[in-house]
């Protein structure tokens, strides 16, 4: 019999684990156990046999991809003929200039972040990046809703007697740089970007407006909140979870 666990958090996991391991009954039972990388240095990915770490920051990071976007507005927008093609062309090109704009925009709001966690500081970022970006896809523009860096660490519930701080460590502070905004900055984020995108592109379909040039009607609505699992749906499996596997 196979079943499946939600626990809620990294820390809850590795805590199950544990609790599994050293208990007699349940010892050498076959559970695997999946988490998020997030921005944290352990565990890594491989470190251990029956744990996996996704490769980006959190699952949410894989649906980011022009490729994965394009094959579930295929399959779920009436893309059917040669003007609907010109349009998805359009379309492509709007994400591509959005996405770069929004990875601008999001830079010092996932530095914080990165820099907190690390540092063991409290904050809370919330699930969406809108409460920090206002998009514009028409333009397409992405701008921040804060003026300044202790603004930002407001908006997070940074306490004020750590903001100092976050703020000295932002400004000499390296090891973010390294990191791929597409897969290593918070996917959560990156999901409430792609969500956002999907439903104006899916109001465009449904009127008929440009670069369409007909209404048709949408399979999933990008409201419903099964659109993750609709989306998983065209995207392949990452490499390193069939080893796991």
């Amino acid at each position: 019999s196979i079943s499946q666990l939600i626990a809620r958090g990294k820390r809850n996991v590795i805590e199950l684990r544990e609790l599994i391991r050293r208990n007699m009954s349940t010892a050498k039972d076959l559970v695997l156990y999946f988490v998020d990388k997030d921005f944290d240095a352990e565990p890594k990915a491989g470190a251990f046999a029956d744990i996996y770490v996704t490769r980006g920051y959190s699952i949410e990071n894989e649906l980011v991809s022009w490729p994965i976007l394009e094959g579930f507005i295929r399959a779920h927008f009436d893309v059917a003929d040669s003007d609907d093609e010109a349009a998805l062309g359009e379309i492509k090109k709007m994400y591509d200039e959005a996405l770069k704009l929004y990875f601008v925009a999001t830079q010092h709001l996932n530095h914080a972040i990165y820099l907190c966690r690390r540092n063991a500081i409290k904050c809370l970022p919330g699930d969406t990046a809108l409460s920090f970006v206002a998009i514009d896809w028409a333009t397409p523009s992405v701008q921040p809703l804060y003026g300044s860096p202790e603004a930002l660490l407001g908006m997070l519930s940074v306490e004020s007697a750590e903001i100092d701080k976050v703020i000295e460590e932002m400004g000499r502070e390296k090891g973010f740089g390294g990191l791929d905004p597409v897969m290593d900055w918070r996917g959560k984020y990156h999901f409430s970007f792609v969500r956002q995108f999907l439903i104006y592109v899916a109001g465009l379909r449904t009127k008929g407006s440009a670069p369409f040039k007909r209404a048709a009607r949408i399979g999933i609505d990008p409201v419903h909140q099964g659109l993750m699992g609709a989306i998983a749906a065209v995207v392949p499996v990452p490499q390193c979870l069939r080893h796991f596997i």
